[in-house]
């Protein structure tokens, strides 16, 4: 489902070492997105998502997800064309804050 690859950063010259960071990689898609309520750049629906590049308007709820499609799920990304589109679980979202883990950006969605 995911997995975790240690990287280890130091600066290009060698002279700072910045330690180990993690990349996620995240092979479980769900086809959760509902195109007629998520706001597009231009506009809802599917024609809009194609014309945006499928990018979502930034802000909370923006995004409007299928409830019935993500009941259970706590880390996801969209199917092609929005695969670089990562969806986490509210739960998942309250353990990373409640962690301090560093190095995600959030963007509240909507289930309906």
């Amino acid at each position: 489902m995911h997995d975790f690859v240690p990287i280890h950063v130091v600066s290009e010259n060698g002279s700072s070492d910045h330690g180990n960071y993690y990349i996620i990689l995240l092979d479980h898609t769900l086809d959760a997105v509902n195109y007629e309520m998520t706001h597009f750049l231009f506009g809802t629906g599917f024609d809009a998502a194609r014309s945006s590049n499928y990018m979502i308007l930034p802000g909370p709820n923006n995004c409007v997800l299928n409830a019935d499609a993500i009941r259970g799920d706590h880390l996801w990304r969209a199917p092609s064309p929005m695969h670089y589109c990562y969806f986490c679980s509210d739960e998942l979202y309250d353990r990373i804050k409640g962690e301090g883990m560093r190095g995600w950006g959030f963007c509240a969605c909507k289930a309906v």
